[in-house]
């Protein structure tokens, strides 16, 4: 599946990166491994309630980061996700 996304965007493989496990360890240590002057991701907006439960990925990803990072709301795609 990654190499079709990969493919479909015309990315190299050699600029393209995955990494398993929490978003708010591995995002960092990237970032910091690749010299990132830049970070982007993505974001769901969650109600304050479900926030106290699930909390925010990408809050907790800003307070550890070392470079800036522009967040972007999934729009559409929200509905489509389990939570």
């Amino acid at each position: 599946m990654l190499s079709g996304i990969v493919a479909s965007h015309e990315l190299p493989p050699e600029r393209v990166h995955l990494e398993q496990g929490s978003a708010v360890d591995a995002l960092p240590r990237m970032t910091e491994k690749l010299a990132a002057d830049l970070l982007v991701m993505g974001a769901v907006s969650r109600s304050r309630i479900q926030e106290l439960f699930v909390g925010s990925t990408a809050e907790r990803v800003l307070d550890r980061i070392g470079c800036d990072v522009l967040v972007v709301q999934a729009g559409r795609l929200r509905e489509k996700l389990p939570f």
